[in-house]
């Protein structure tokens, strides 16, 4: 795990988890890339929650939001489909594009 051993070598706290991806798509009519960003963030929150934090900070390439964006055009989404993945995510989240 990569990542933990940087957290490690820089002593910053490291947590994970796991989630049935391919479930919850099935369950919830979303496509894997969807659910999987969902649950990511339903985690990120839940850390923040539980660590008495209200900001989280999140990171995209400037590829992830070009394929974000893709992918709801070429599902025949509207204005307010071209915003659902920042809608959803509410006040606790601050993107950085770089």
């Amino acid at each position: 795990m990569f990542v933990a051993g940087l957290a490690r070598d820089f002593e910053f706290a490291f947590l994970s988890d796991r989630a049935d991806v391919a479930g919850e798509a099935r369950r919830n009519g979303w496509n894997l890339e969807d659910a999987a960003r969902r649950l990511r963030y339903q985690f990120f929150n839940s850390v923040a929650v539980s660590h008495g934090l209200d900001r989280v900070a999140v990171a995209h390439t400037a590829n992830d939001q070009a394929e974000t964006l893709l992918a709801h055009l070429f599902r025949g989404t509207g204005p307010a489909g071209l915003a659902e993945s920042i809608q959803w995510l509410g006040e606790s989240f601050a993107f950085a594009g770089y």
